[in-house]
């Protein structure tokens, strides 16, 4: 990389993101002449065929003669959970006096929550304003509220971190900076960032800005934190399905501070890779309003509700292996829940001690789903962690809480846009109402109550205000980039000057005609037609199924997609597996983590970044530019047309397949989740080796369906069209393949999902 490109970290101690010159030499790969190879070359006789379970006939999902999903095995490294964990903490340092206490960090939705946080003994907190943070329907700070937070905080030395963690749209990206530029005059200490784009846009406008990663970043191995550590991050927020092997591991290896979560809501997905809420409900999780349909039943029970996190009874742990700090979730949460839960925290960390039962029942009793669990920390993951709100639960927070309660069985008045509840001794106004669209549920915020349950009220025609026409011009990015733009500079002022009209104009401007390519991902090797090569550029399997039918038949696959989650506890499987598939004949690998894109650039794939970057805006790309020289993009499958056409990149768009929408790190229990429509969403297992762990995949109900929208799609300037294909037979796959071709209309009677246009 050119010195000038070079990201430089003030923060960081050291930098390390690439190798000697980016890839491995050919020497130090197995040498094949064939690359297709023999059955036993090139690392097959090493174990690498995948194990499936042949069957005549079973359950969803055996049209190709075996069973792809109803094995439920734990594999090697997790099967021995219990001996790992123990062994890890006999190598713990111990504690003494002197021993460093990591920081505690408290969750703030208000400013009464400030203000029991700090007097609790809270070392900093944590707080979102009005715009582009993870929880949207929390009360939150404007501008005033958080310069009256800092000042307040500044006098009883607490700090305060201010959260800008979603996704951001090339049209947010000159108010995100501008808004950066305001917490960073007021004296916030630090922001938390989970758009990639935004934090290299930080760095060059506010440099001397501390920046945090957020978990909504997905960092889970120590190369990710090395990677953030370069951008400029001063602190990573690790992913909370790690066990304490891996976090300690990162602990003694990162060059940039380390936190994790050790109380509250417990996500079943990966943070920053679910899109379930947006894709099913509307509400997007990646951008702060997500619906938490994890929490419904399905298949008649509730196998994606897990209980809350707690980690007290883990402390002595947690500060041996040198965590910089703890952090509490629940910016919803009410003042006497921060109270609470701050208060025994604190306790702990100052007598260096794990938490009583009496003190772990007083938790409990604050706020829980049927107890607690101590999540992904001691390795052993099963049912045990699933958990529901109660009404015994609600019963026991009541008695613990001080603060009113809406409940359902009193009345809701909706009066001038505002929701009015009449309890027994007071009538309370609430601040606002959100419509969402023709047909959808209001949302309810509440100032002053907590409001326990959701309430909604549903709107049978369009929401009533002065001017309620959505001009396409508003809707369409007012921030353009132009594809010479290098500087982010320049987005901050070339920007300013233009105003709509001229960037619907310049929106309007038609890309280049050209051929698309066309690339697929398949789950098995038997779905890929004969004829397959001859419409896609590029086929790409999981490592384990390419090397599985590699060394048995003609495989049309030149790609691998990379497992989402490589944590340091499979990264020698991984590698080996991955650099088989290299030898075997994979030439270009699709990279969704940023903690993977040196293992590919080292084992010699040429980089497609797969849709798990979160590319939402052109910065994105310009970032991974400098960790990569990928080929091209997926974008974002949250992205609505017009702001695909925004971004400019060598971009890709998924135009059919079922989206997959979870990454379960706990088996869900079943090949599919039914839900309380009749919506049936399949479940497949990522992968399926011995030494890295067989996460499942939970995908869409119905598939995305674009073939008659390629002129929508072109005049976005998506230059590659991508197809996921799941359950498809090999037959189905060969039918789509023509409609795509034939630019035909979706089938009749067939459920599917469109990218809107508008």
């Amino acid at each position: 990389m050119p010195e000038k490109n070079k990201i430089k970290n003030p923060h960081a101690k050291r930098v390390n993101v690439h190798g000697a010159d980016g890839r491995r030499g050919e020497k130090d790969r197995c040498r094949v002449k064939d690359r297709r190879g023999a059955k036993n070359r090139c690392g097959v006789k090493d174990g690498y065929e995948a194990n499936i379970a042949r069957k005549p006939n079973g359950g969803y999902g055996t049209k190709f003669g075996y069973e792809l999903n109803t094995a439920r095995r734990m594999d090697t490294y997790y099967g021995k959970s219990a001996e790992l964990y123990e062994k890890t903490r006999d190598s713990l340092p111990p504690i003494t006096e002197n021993t460093e206490l990591p920081e505690l960090l408290v969750p703030c939705g208000s400013e009464e929550a400030v203000h029991a946080a700090a007097e609790s003994g809270a070392d900093a907190v944590y707080c979102g304003g009005k715009i582009l943070n993870a929880r949207m329907n929390a009360k939150n700070f404007d501008d005033d509220a958080l310069k009256r937070t800092v000042t307040y905080c500044r006098g009883v030395g607490v700090k305060v971190y201010v959260t800008l963690n979603t996704l951001v749209f090339d049209r947010e990206l000159r108010k995100a900076a501008e808004y950066a530029k305001m917490l960073y005059d007021i004296g916030v200490d630090a922001l938390i960032v989970a758009d990639a784009g935004l934090c290299m846009l930080l760095r060059e406008y506010l440099p001397d800005l501390e920046l945090h990663a957020s978990t909504q970043l997905s960092a889970h191995n120590l190369a990710a934190t090395e990677v953030l550590g370069a951008l400029g991050f001063s602190r990573v927020v690790l992913a909370r399905e790690m066990n304490l092997a891996d976090i300690m591991y990162i602990c003694e290896n990162s060059s940039i501070e380390t936190e994790i979560f050790v109380h509250g809501a417990l996500c079943v997905s990966r943070s920053g890779q679910c899109l379930m809420s947006s894709v099913v409900g509307g509400r997007s999780g990646n951008r702060g309003e997500c619906a938490q349909p994890c929490r419904l039943p399905y298949n008649g029970n509730y196998p994606l509700s897990l209980k809350d996190l707690c980690l007290a009874g883990h402390i002595t742990d947690l500060i041996s292996c040198g965590l910089s700090c703890l952090k509490i979730e629940g910016r919803m949460k009410s003042p006497s829940y921060i109270s609470g839960v701050t208060a025994i925290y604190r306790r702990l960390l100052d007598e260096r001690r794990n938490a009583s039962s009496a003190e772990l029942e007083k938790l409990k009793n604050i706020f829980s789903r049927s107890g607690f669990t101590d999540g992904y920390f001691t390795g052993v993951i099963g049912n045990q962690m699933l958990g529901v709100r109660s009404e015994h639960d609600k019963v026991e927070s009541r008695h613990a809480q001080t603060e009113s309660h809406v409940h359902t069985t009193e009345d809701l008045h909706v009066q001038n846009d505002s929701i009015h509840a009449y309890t027994e001794d007071r009538h309370i106004q609430t601040e606002s109402i959100h419509a969402n669209a023709e047909y959808r549920c209001m949302q309810i915020e509440s100032s002053q109550a907590y409001i326990e349950d959701r309430h909604t009220r549903t709107c049978s025609n369009q929401m009533r205000s002065e001017n309620n026409t959505i001009q396409e011009k508003n809707v369409l990015a007012a921030s353009i980039l132009t594809s010479g733009i290098l500087s982010f500079s320049d987005i901050i002022s070339d920007t300013a000057e233009l105003d709509e009209t001229q960037a619907i104009k310049r929106l309007s401007a038609p890309f280049p005609k050209q051929e698309r390519r066309k690339t697929a991902r398949f789950l098995f090797a038997e779905q890929i037609p004969e004829f397959a090569d001859e419409y896609f550029d590029v086929i790409a399997l999981p490592p384990d199924e390419f090397v599985r039918c590699a060394g048995k038949r003609k495989s049309l696959a030149n790609a691998v997609v990379f497992p989402s989650v490589i944590h340091d506890s499979e990264l020698k499987t991984a590698k080996k597996l991955l650099d088989t598939a290299h030898c075997l004949g994979a030439e270009y690998a699709y990279v969704g983590n940023m903690g993977h894109i040196n293992l590919a650039r080292e084992i010699g794939f040429t980089l497609f970044g797969d849709f798990r970057l979160n590319v939402v805006n052109s910065a994105s790309p310009m970032l991974y530019g400098h960790l990569g020289d990928f080929k091209e993009y997926i974008l974002s499958p949250e992205l609505i047309l017009p702001q695909a056409r925004d971004i400019h990149a060598v971009k890709s768009m998924i135009v059919y397949g079922r989206l997959p929408l979870m990454i379960l790190e706990k088996s869900c229990g079943s090949d599919r989740l039914t839900d309380r429509r009749g919506a049936v969403f399949p479940v497949f297992k990522e992968m399926n080796t011995s030494g890295i762990r067989s996460r499942e995949i939970v995908y869409n109900s119905c598939p995305v369906w674009m073939a008659d929208r390629q002129k929508e799609l072109g005049a976005a300037g998506i230059k590659s069209y991508h197809f996921v294909f799941s359950d498809e037979t090999r037959r189905e796959v060969a039918s789509i393949i023509e409609a795509y071709r034939d630019k035909k209309a979706p089938p009749t009677g067939k459920t599917i999902k469109r990218i809107q246009k508008k």
